[in-house]
């Protein structure tokens, strides 16, 4: 599948300082079902989301958030309190995720080579050190808790594992589900920081990061997913087998989910 400008200009959610901010509708399915539009959404930190642009953000009807961003970044780029009003917003307190770019960033890769293998073991390991937000993604799924939006930092690591693997539920093709993730990078230069860095403050050191190791470890390649459900298959035997085991994602749980998200049968 071969996302066009025309279905990219309603995919986008060009909302003032939203990063990332995606809607998961409209995508087929292997049975000839689509996704919904307008029930799941994917982003990046909010942090920079003007007050004038909250109007915006509401007119997405969200029921729900999923945050899973550790709380050194959330307590650094936090939700205004407004766009959390009369909403239900789930985090976990947790200290440190490889999906943090900061802190991954800490400590420079000294080359991209080594940059894109650090990212491939960081796909790997995140569906099991995301395993508690992944179950609470597909809770509230099932709950009727949508529209939904699921976001970490960026928006395509520890979001991009939850996307695929809520659209790899639904029984979106892989091929698809890829293309999904690599939007990312379609819609952000991975060579420049998202981070607006004060050369003067405590993130200064990120100046110095270079550009082509910054484009790996914000890039979102295909690799890098691949790598993810390579690891599920070796080890589960199947994607579908780690949602049942690992997220309890069982036969009656799976047809919740796709009665709330897919659109009816014709």
């Amino acid at each position: 599948m071969d996302i066009s400008t025309t279905e990219l200009t309603r995919r986008v959610k060009r909302i003032p300082g939203a990063r990332n901010l995606r809607d998961l509708g409209g995508y087929p399915t292997a049975d000839g079902r689509k996704v919904r539009w307008g029930v799941v959404y994917r982003a990046g930190t909010p942090a920079e989301i003007p007050e004038h642009a909250h109007s915006e953000i509401a007119a997405l009807g969200l029921a729900c958030i999923v945050d899973m961003r550790s709380n050194r970044e959330r307590l650094h780029e936090g939700y205004h309190p407004k766009l959390l009003k009369d909403l239900e917003y789930w985090y976990r307190e947790y200290d440190f995720s490889e999906g943090d770019m900061i802190e991954m960033l800490r400590n420079p890769a000294s080359c991209a080579e080594d940059a894109r293998r650090m990212m491939k073991q960081v796909y790997r390991d995140l569906p099991y050190e995301q395993t508690e937000a992944l179950k609470a993604l597909f809770a509230k799924v099932r709950a009727g808790r949508i529209p939904l939006l699921v976001n970490c930092s960026a928006g395509k690591d520890r979001t991009g594992t939850a996307a695929a693997l809520l659209l790899s539920a639904l029984g979106v093709p892989r091929e698809t589900i890829v293309e999904d993730y690599a939007l990312s990078e379609r819609l952000h230069d991975p060579a420049d920081s998202f981070l607006g860095i004060d050369p003067t403050g405590p993130l200064a050191f990120l100046v110095n990061v270079a550009p082509d190791v910054w484009r790996a470890v914000m890039g979102s390649p295909a690799e890098y997913l691949e790598e993810m459900f390579a690891t599920l298959e070796r080890k589960h035997g199947s994607v579908d087998n780690y949602c049942r085991e690992m997220l309890g994602l069982d036969g009656a749980g799976l047809f919740d989910v796709r009665a709330a998200l897919l659109e009816p049968a014709t």
